[in-house]
């Protein structure tokens, strides 16, 4: 099948991994191809010219670019919509597409879709994991790092793509055998004017799914279609899928399926990850798309060990555990981060900072005020979250950067408490991404536990 259109001009904006990926596939199909960046200096611009030879790169203010009615502008998520240029080419008559719209057109294997504020990562890697185990080839890409056109041409019985609402609002539809939103917390408040645009571009998820999954306890995740659905929830016995923490018993229905106890990844949120997993598996048995039952799946999801930089333990150094869930980018992810570990210690300390996304920090600091946590606060945007700290009249620390956040923590921690990195922010201010900030945080923990004799 090939719904490709090889008389039109595909303008393919963005030269990250997504945008190359997308200029190769499209190649490999004889489609006429132009590459832009809206910036105007890369720092693989010789890279491309050497692979690309044949194409010219545009780089810089696109909005002298002549588009034209015979153009589809392929457009990378890191891109705003609202971009002069875009509106510019809409005019002309051009249509915005993006590389996950290519490949679900052109795709012919079951595909799960992902979305939500948090744990996506989680969730995509956990169930590529356990639908491997049971012997259906599946590959987590998308959002998570691997373009979804890279692998397009793989091996695969089932691909599981995460997707973010920038990836998202770009489609019109996003057919797939099971669509699952996860949680819908404020996130990305610079790109969008208000929730309900935030939560209209995750929608847009459940257009043309065969089946959706949803968050019982989160009104916003529940699709308004008349496909069959499951839902799941960590406290609602109303749920499809559900736990039960008098017990520990993790549901389907009236069915003991495992006990969270036995699960390698800890906190709540996991449990709630966990339970969205078993939801999708219990679709994609229904429809057929893979023959195994729920039992054959739960030993994967035992002794599944989560991701880095997802609430991941890194070192016990005098009594003091350290957690890196640099991951979190975003208020509500911050705020998980601490539900999921506030049970297990005396007191935790909190390092926020970086690049602010014009967040409402409120729900943070309440939680903050009325549970045994501190926090330390660093980075570009300091000032903006120290100003809402100061509203509600809540103490804090400062540091200027996030390792001296680090060290501030350290000097106050107390037996048995936790230090943990959940900034609710970008991280562009110190470090090229998330990964890049954890690592960093990572090796100055190791280095604080050779230095003290005691490494876990």
């Amino acid at each position: 099948m090939n719904m490709l259109n090889i008389n039109k001009r595909y303008c393919v904006v963005g030269t990250g991994l997504t945008g190359l990926a997308t200029v190769r596939y499209l190649l490999s199909n004889h489609c006429t191809v132009e590459i832009l960046d809206t910036r105007e200096k890369i720092n693989n611009e010789d890279a491309i010219a050497l692979e690309f030879k044949d194409l010219a790169l545009c780089l810089g203010n696109l909005e002298s670019f002549v588009f034209t009615p015979n153009d589809i502008l392929v457009v990378s998520p890191g891109i705003a919509l609202s971009e002069n240029f875009i509106a510019n080419a809409i005019k002309s008559g051009a249509v915005i597409s993006s590389d996950v719209e290519i490949f679900l057109k052109q795709n012919t294997k079951p595909v799960v879709a992902i979305t939500g504020s948090n744990g996506k990562s989680t969730v995509v890697s956990l169930l590529a994991s356990v639908l491997n185990s049971v012997s259906v080839k599946a590959i987590a890409a998308g959002n998570i790092g691997l373009p979804a056109l890279e692998v397009i041409n793989n091996d695969i019985d089932v691909f599981v793509l995460e997707l973010s609402s920038f990836q998202l609002e770009r489609m019109t539809t996003c057919p797939s055998s099971v669509a699952c939103m996860l949680n819908l917390s404020e996130d990305h408040m610079d790109r969008y004017d208000s929730m309900d645009d935030y939560a209209q571009a995750k929608h847009i998820i459940y257009k043309g799914a065969l089946s959706t999954v949803f968050n019982i306890s989160e009104v916003l995740t529940q699709a308004s279609s008349d496909a069959p659905s499951f839902s799941f929830g960590k406290l609602s016995a109303q749920a499809d899928f559900s736990y039960d923490s008098a017990n520990g018993g993790i549901y389907y229905q009236n069915e003991c399926l495992l006990n969270a106890g036995d699960l390698t990844i800890k906190g709540s949120h996991n449990i709630e990850n966990v339970l969205a997993v078993l939801a999708i598996l219990k679709q994609l048995i229904q429809q057929s798309v893979i023959s195994c039952s729920l039992k054959d799946c739960l030993a994967a999801i035992k002794t599944f060990s989560g991701l880095s930089h997802r609430s991941q333990f890194v070192a016990t150094v005098d009594h003091v555990d350290y957690i890196d869930d640099s991951k979190a980018t975003n208020v509500g992810a911050s705020l998980a981060a601490l539900l999921g570990l506030q049970s297990s210690y005396s007191e935790i300390i909190i390092l926020i900072g970086g690049v602010d996304k014009a967040s409402d920090f409120s729900k943070l600091i309440n939680y903050i005020a009325n549970h045994q946590v501190r926090a330390v606060i660093y980075g570009q945007d300091a000032p903006v979250i120290q100003s809402a700290f100061d509203l509600e009249s809540v103490p804090y620390s400062n540091a200027k950067t996030m390792l001296q956040a680090l060290d501030v923590a350290i000097k106050c921690a107390a037996h048995k408490s936790a230090i943990l990195l959940a900034p609710a922010c970008a991280s562009f201010d110190e470090f090229k991404n998330f990964s890049e900030r954890g690592d960093a945080f990572i090796n100055a923990v190791k280095r604080l536990a050779i230095n003290e004799g005691a490494c876990s």
